[in-house]
C-alpha cells in the first residue's frame, strides 16, 4: 500500500425506524431501514472513495438503531443497482442433500429452496433469504461464500466455477442454437479431439455452412459443450455428430444433457 491514495469514508447514509414491539417483545434500539441516501453514496463512489457503511441507522430525531447487516446489505445493493452482492458467511455456501456444494442457483430455484427451510436453520436461511430479496430487486448476482476459505473472494470471482454459491437472476448455464459468432469457441473444443482422431476434422468454412445444425452449451458466457444434429430427409431419424464437452466439465452429465 506504499504511496497508495485510498480513501475510506463513512457517514449517516442510512435512515432507520424502530422495529417496535413484536409478539409482546420490545426491540428497543433494534431498527429497520427507512431509507438510503443513494445520491450521497454515489457521490463518494464517483470520487473514488470506498464507502464503509456499518449496520447502524439514524432516525429523524437523532436516535441510533442497530440494523441487521444481511438485510442492510441487500437493501443497499438494490438501492445502488449493484452488479454483485457478496456475503462472507460462517459455514458459507449451500449444500445439496448429499452434502455437495450447490455452486449456482437461479432466483426461482433459490426461492423454491427457501420454502423448504426454516429460520431454525440459521445462517443458511438468513443469508439465502436476503440473497433472494437482492436478486428480486435487480442485483444480477449474489454470492454466498465460506469466509474461512483461503482467498475465497478471489477464487469465487476469478474462476469459472467458484468456491461458493452464486444466485443469479438468469441461468448460469445456457443451451441454445449455435450462431456464426460461436465458431471460434466450437473450434477450441473440437480441434484437440480432431488431432487425436476422436472427431472427424471440420474446416471453419464447413462449420459456417452447417452452423444451423449445431447447439452450444455456455457457462457464464463461455462455450463448454457442443453437438450437432443432422436430420435424415423424409425419416423420423437423425445423426448426432461432433459431440464435445470441455475437459473441465467431463463426468457431470453435460454431454447427456
Amino acid at each position: 500500500m506504499s504511496n497508495a491514495d485510498v480513501r475510506v469514508t463513512s457517514g449517516n447514509f442510512v435512515a432507520a425506524k424502530p422495529l417496535g414491539i413484536i409478539d409482546g417483545v420490545d426491540y428497543l434500539y433494534t431498527g429497520e431501514v427507512r431509507g438510503i441516501d443513494t445520491d450521497s453514496i454515489r457521490a463518494k463512489l464517483d470520487a473514488h472513495e470506498i464507502v464503509l457503511i456499518p449496520p447502524l441507522g439514524y432516525s429523524v430525531t437523532g436516535e441510533t438503531f442497530n440494523l441487521g447487516a444481511g438485510a442492510l446489505a441487500a437493501k443497499l445493493a438494490v438501492a445502488l443497482q449493484a452488479d454483485k452482492l457478496i456475503y462472507l458467511m460462517e459455514g458459507g455456501s449451500l449444500k445439496d442433500g448429499e452434502g455437495e456444494l450447490v455452486s449456482q442457483m437461479t432466483q426461482l430455484q433459490a426461492e423454491a429452496q427457501l420454502k423448504t427451510m426454516t429460520e431454525g436453520e440459521g445462517a443458511d436461511y438468513y443469508y439465502l433469504r436476503h440473497a433472494v430479496d437482492a436478486s428480486a430487486g435487480g442485483v444480477d448476482r449474489v454470492h454466498l461464500i465460506e469466509r474461512n476459505i483461503e482467498g475465497a473472494i478471489l477464487q469465487e470471482l476469478f474462476t469459472r466455477d467458484g468456491v461458493g454459491t452464486m444466485i443469479s437472476g438468469v441461468a448460469y448455464d445456457v443451451i441454445r442454437k449455435a450462431e456464426v459468432g460461436d465458431i471460434a469457441g466450437i473450434l477450441e473444443l473440437i480441434v484437440p479431439l480432431e488431432k487425436q482422431g476422436i472427431l472427424v476434422a471440420r474446416s471453419r468454412e464447413k462449420l459456417e455452412l452447417e452452423i444451423e445444425h449445431f447447439t452450444v452449451m455456455l457457462r457464464d458466457g463461455v462455450i463448454v459443450g457442443t453437438g450437432a444434429l443432422y436430420p435424415f430427409a423424409g425419416e423420423a431419424a437423425a445423426e448426432l455428430a461432433c459431440l464435445a464437452v470441455h475437459p473441465d466439465y467431463h463426468n457431470h452429465g453435460r454431454g447427456e444433457e
